[in-house]
C-alpha cells in the first residue's frame, strides 16, 4: 500500500492583495526528488495562511510535484 507522511519541503512569504491569485515560484530542497515515486513524482498540498490569531484564514489547493526529466527531443526524420 501507499505510505503517507506529512512533511513541509518549503515556506515562503509573499504580499497578495484581497480577492486577487497570484503564481509563486518556491524552491524545494534537493533532498526531496528522493521522496518522488517511480515516475518522479510528488503529491503535494499548498496551504497559504493570512492575518494573526485568532482572525487567521487559511486556503489550500493539491498539486503535484513533477522532478521527471524531460524526455530528449528526437530530430524529425526525412
Amino acid at each position: 500500500g501507499k505510505v503517507r507522511i506529512v512533511i513541509q519541503l518549503a515556506r515562503a512569504a509573499f504580499d497578495a492583495p484581497p480577492g486577487k491569485a497570484r503564481r509563486l515560484s518556491i524552491k524545494v530542497p534537493k533532498g526531496a526528488e528522493t521522496l518522488a515515486d517511480r515516475k518522479g513524482r510528488i503529491q503535494a498540498r499548498a496551504l497559504a495562511t493570512t492575518g494573526v490569531s485568532p482572525a487567521r484564514a487559511s486556503t489550500s489547493q493539491k498539486l503535484t510535484l513533477d522532478f521527471a526529466r524531460p524526455k530528449p527531443r528526437r530530430k524529425g526524420r526525412g
